[in-house]
């Protein structure tokens, strides 16, 4: 008999378990791959829910000191934090613009907290804020006082968000 016919059987079947191991190999790679850009992708979307909800903390009419005037033109004032509305019944994260379906969030300044505890397990993004904070409005006088540095402190208020 011809050992030729068996030798090229032999490399045959080397060559197709080599392909194998080769093509799963491959498979692995581009499978780690996905798995690290999925990850970046939702840990760059926390990170844009996180950071929008620290601007919006600042800005918006639902967090912001009120001022009142004489006149009864009131405005708010940004960087200006009013603690009784946080600490309300109505106030709801969605006002900052984190879906609440999808994400979770707590606010933490040096006398309160708003919101879940801080998970340990998940990735979290956090702002850090230098804020006034007040418990309640405030009024003419009240702002005229805190730009002559008699009345107002200086405080970090903090934002932590993560996804559910």
């Amino acid at each position: 008999m011809d050992k030729r016919g068996q030798l090229i059987s032999l490399d045959v079947v080397l060559s197709l378990v080599l392909l194998t191991f080769a093509l799963a190999y491959a498979f692995r790679v581009a499978e780690t791959n996905f798995y690290v850009l999925k990850q970046e992708e939702l840990t760059y979307e926390t990170k844009a829910v996180g950071s929008a909800a620290a601007e919006l903390l600042v800005t918006v009419p639902e967090t912001t000191c009120e001022v009142t005037t004489l006149t009864g033109e009131n405005f708010h004032i940004t960087n200006c934090i009013d603690t009784a509305k946080l600490s309300s019944a109505t106030f709801s994260f969605d006002k900052l613009g984190i879906d609440t379906s999808r994400f979770d969030a707590r606010i933490e300044w040096s006398a309160g907290s708003i919101g879940n505890p801080v998970p340990t397990d998940k990735t979290i993004y956090s702002e850090k804020r230098v804020v006034i904070i007040k418990p309640g409005g405030l009024t003419k006088s009240d702002l005229e006082a805190c730009f002559s540095g008699s009345t107002c402190t200086e405080e970090t208020i903090t934002i932590y968000v993560w996804r559910r």
